[in-house]
């Protein structure tokens, strides 16, 4: 396909981040890396949301990749779809309930001082964008 072609010509694939689905690496921080490299690409007759959708592929490796390919044809017609299906498989409930209660109970360390708490404090929130805490 043209727009394939475009994006290997591009240098695009070979600037993005991958994802192998291990359980310590984080999701989010995937498709805000892969964002940025995308962000950076504007390709003549293109939107970002397409070049995302044809580009997501490339930044899956292993299993991952597998899942994508397993997925029924057609299932995935745009970017906030694809979002939602890669976050519901490599986020799942489970995740985000761990982190809520994380969040719950977060306290500061005994020797960790305030600026060091506040960023562990907003690294955990960061981590899980349904952790349902108000701003």
């Amino acid at each position: 396909m043209a727009e394939e072609k475009t994006l290997r010509e591009s240098g695009l694939i070979h600037l993005l981040p991958k994802f192998r689905g291990l359980r310590n690496k984080d999701p989010y921080n995937h498709l805000k890396e892969f964002h940025v490299v995308c962000f950076s690409m504007k390709l003549d007759r293109i939107t970002e949301d397409r070049i995302k959708l044809r580009a997501f592929p490339f930044s899956l490796e292993d299993a991952t990749k597998k899942w994508l390919f397993y997925l029924p044809a057609g299932s995935i017609t745009s970017w906030e779809q694809m979002m939602k299906t890669f976050l519901e498989r490599y986020y799942p409930a489970s995740r985000v309930n761990n982190v809520r209660r994380e969040l719950f109970g977060i306290k500061q360390h005994t020797h960790e001082n305030l600026f060091d708490f506040w960023e562990r404090f907003k690294e955990l929130c960061a981590s899980c964008r349904q952790h349902d805490i108000p701003e």
